[in-house]
């Protein structure tokens, strides 16, 4: 027979066979096989399918498949029903390559596809499929039959993806991102060709394009290393992906920068403010059981405002295992970091700051700490232990020279009719002290161990050499206990507040030698006062909710004493300089109110300071007084003797009584009328033991210390007295006599009787 002749058999043959089998699948009703599709997939995954929709099938050399309204079930406790809808899915399959076993999908189009991915608050993926039912097993029969089990290849060329939405939800974090395609295509001419992908969508709202290669289909069915080579751009946003990923192993490289951080922000839906431009590099390698981070190169922001980078690897990403990172921040105007920091940054110096982070065992250590702001620096180290009831910060720091200017910036301009405004201007409750709750609550969630010592501390106009501050933290009770040599003396304080049931306060204050006139403008409270060398000792303790509640349960005592200060009288902001004019009018309107001396102590009891010991020198007077100050209700009840130095003045002195409120004194003559000649001062002006200071005041001054011999001469008094008057046998009415006429020869000398 001639070849020509068998190939026209043959032709007839497949012809006919064509026309047979289209006849056959012409006749059949495709959507009796809609329930059985769905108990397959139902079987083999654990879910259910649901075909809502009718099953068409247009035939020819390549059939297609359209599918309508399609819905495949979410994992049990998922936030909806469905984990995927799809509005019409079309099949176009080969027609030949059916008789080798092949399923060749030339083309696969999915419209308006719904896909929600999420994970619950145990960690679970609703992609996790539970494992295939008997029912798709591979039958005994059929293996027995044949030697192995069937094999169907599929073949997938090209895949478009139309109008999809895709939400990912994650419990554990409380996150919602949403992204949707306009249109995704991803194609290959073959099983064994890598798919190209072309895209464009949103995520957010933040629209993007994609584009690149993933591996083949082959490979990603049959769990082989997965090529990804993507890039997706957004305006001024780059990102990059470059490597493999498989069921064993990844070994990722990541890429990414754009001229704005924020952007990225957005695109993972977070908001943010204006950052600056940002770059990252990095590798993701490892396996299920550790993901590592490794060439980790990072920096967001500008040098001139606010820089931050970082260099290094994390070698378990899950665990949070294995950091070593080095931090570099700069900025060149601080304030520019406030947007990165997400505080407020006020305007100083330059900043450079170099670290290094590293894990622990017990959590992590911030090491080579070294920085600089303006004209001051820092250096030393820290540690967070994590592994505690709470979290324990441990920090050794240390300053050559620390500047508070360069800090908080230069002071504001002083505007005195504001300042004066502000004075004359009561609050509207009628009291000073503001009725504010103590924040202790926070003091619970860390404990703090940490000491800064500073060669040398700047503080306005004051410079302190030597200076350390301890903070201490732990189980709701925070000590901080500042220590220093400044204004020609040495302070040393200790203040704490712990939580409690009722919290509770305490302050120690311990200064000698100290100019007050100086350590006031170093922190800004007044401008009024120079020079005045003091001596304080300040032992207080009280408790209550809100700070009202505190002062007016206050118990301790006060003693200061003082010498050669000046007062600037159009800065007056304090109550005693007020009340001094109403109580002398007669002794002028000098621009400078010269503090000769002032001695005083207090004893608080219940927030009421009891004036054991008032003395007051000026160049034109000396102010002797008593009474008391209820911190709890901000009421006065003094007495105030004046004793003016001019001879001639003598019979206008006065005693006032000083009443009223913090926010509204009162200045009236004192009810027991006028009090004439000095031994009538001195009597009238019960002021209590005055010895009781000498332990308090160091008598290192010398002996232009009027305040010192005051005392010296209130003791020499009742010395006297004792010898030269017969006791009365009254215990009380010999050592008010004795200290009568000690405090009247300190005065009388002082004016010069």
């Amino acid at each position: 027979m001639r070849v020509g002749t068998v190939v026209k058999i043959a032709a007839v043959g497949v012809a006919v066979f064509v026309v047979g089998l289209i006849a056959v699948v012409k006749s059949l009703d495709v959507n009796q096989y809609r329930s059985l599709i769905a108990e397959q997939v139902t079987a083999a995954t654990g879910r259910d399918l649901a075909i809502h929709g009718d099953l068409h099938l247009a035939l020819s050399l390549s059939p297609s498949l359209v599918v309508e309204d399609v819905a495949f079930a979410n994992m049990p406790g998922g936030s909806r029903d469905e984990m995927v809808r799809v509005k019409r899915l079309e099949a176009k399959v080969a027609l030949l390559p059916l008789i080798t076993g092949t399923v060749r999908v030339e083309r696969l189009v999915l419209v308006e596809p719904d896909v929600l991915l999420e994970v619950d608050a145990q960690g679970q993926g609703n992609w996790v499929l539970g494992p295939p039912t008997a029912d798709t097993a591979p039958q005994p029969d059929a293996v027995a039959a044949t030697g192995e089990a069937p094999s169907t290849e599929v073949e997938i060329n090209s895949v478009r993806i139309e109008k999809a939405r895709i939400a990912w939800h994650d419990a554990r974090a409380g996150t919602v991102t949403n992204a949707a395609f306009d249109y995704l295509d991803i194609s290959a001419p073959n099983a064994s060709a890598p798919l190209g992908i072309d895209g464009k969508g949103r995520v957010n709202t933040q629209p993007f394009t994609m584009e690149g290669s993933v591996g083949t289909l082959r490979a990603l069915t049959g769990g082989e290393a997965f090529p990804l080579k993507l890039t997706l751009t957004n305006g001024g946003f780059l990102l990059t992906v470059d490597g493999t990923a498989g069921a064993s192993a990844v070994d990722i490289a990541v890429a990414a920068e754009g001229t704005e951080a924020a952007d990225l922000l957005r695109l993972a839906g977070v908001e943010a403010p204006t950052m600056g431009p940002f770059r990252f590099r990095g590798r993701l390698k490892g396996d299920e059981s550790a993901m590592a981070l490794a060439d980790i190169d990072a920096a967001v922001g500008k040098a001139q405002t606010g820089r931050i980078a970082a260099t290094g690897s994390v070698r378990d990403l899950t665990g949070v295992k294995g950091i070593d990172v080095a931090l570099e921040v700069r900025s060149e105007k601080p304030a520019g970091l406030s947007a990165l920091l997400g505080v407020e940054v006020p305007p100083a110096g330059a900043v450079s700051l170099d670290a290094r982070v590293a894990d622990t065992p017990e959590g992590l250590r911030l090491s080579g700490l070294s920085g600089r702001i303006g004209e001051s620096d820092i250096a030393g180290e820290a540690t967070v232990a994590l592994a505690g009831e709470r979290p324990a910060v441990t920090a050794r720091l240390t300053s050559r020279t620390f500047r508070t200017v360069d800090v908080l910036g230069p002071p504001a301009p002083k505007d005195d009719a504001a300042d004066a405004a502000d004075a004359a201007a009561a609050p509207a409750s009628g009291r000073l002290i503001p009725d504010i709750a103590l924040p202790t609550g926070p003091l619970r969630a860390l404990d703090a161990d940490v000491t800064w010592t500073v060669e040398r501390l700047v503080a306005g106009e004051v410079e302190a050499e030597g200076a350390e501050l301890r903070l201490r933290l732990a189980d709701g009770r925070l000590t901080v206990a500042p220590s220093a040599r400044l204004a020609g003396g040495a302070l040393t304080a200790e203040a704490t507040l712990a939580d409690g049931a009722t919290p509770t306060a305490g302050l120690s204050v311990n200064a000698e030698g100290v100019e007050i006139g100086a350590l006031l403008r170093a922190l800004r409270a007044t401008e009024m006062v120079s020079g005045g060398a003091a001596e304080l000792r300040i032992d207080l303790n009280g408790s209550g909710a809100t700070l009202r509640e505190m002062l007016a349960a206050t118990a301790g005592t006060v003693a200061v004493t003082m010498n050669s200060a000046r007062v600037d009288n159009r800065y007056a902001e304090f109550m005693a300089f007020d009340v001094m004019r109403e109580i002398a009018p007669w002794a002028g309107e000098e621009n400078v109110t010269v503090v000769q001396c002032m001695v005083g102590r207090w004893t608080v009891t219940d927030g009421v300071a009891d004036t054991a010991t008032f003395l007051f020198d000026t160049a034109n007077m000396t102010l002797a007084g008593e009474g008391t100050i209820d911190l709890g209700t901000e009421r006065l009840d003094l007495v105030l003797a004046p004793r003016p130095k001019q001879a001639s003045l003598m019979n206008l002195a006065m005693p006032m009584d000083i009443g009223g409120t913090f926010a509204k004194p009162t200045v009236l003559p004192n009810k027991a009328g006028a009090i004439k000649g000095l031994a009538g001062l001195a009597g009238a002006a019960a002021l209590g033991p005055a010895g009781l200071l000498v332990p308090f005041v160091s008598t290192g001054s010398g002996d232009e210390n009027q305040c010192v011999q005051a005392l010296d001469d209130a003791a020499a008094g009742r010395a006297g007295s004792e010898q030269q008057a017969p006791a009365s046998g009254d215990p009380v009415k010999d050592t008010m006599r004795g200290i009568s006429e000690g405090v009247g020869g300190f005065l009388g000398r002082a004016l010069g009787n």
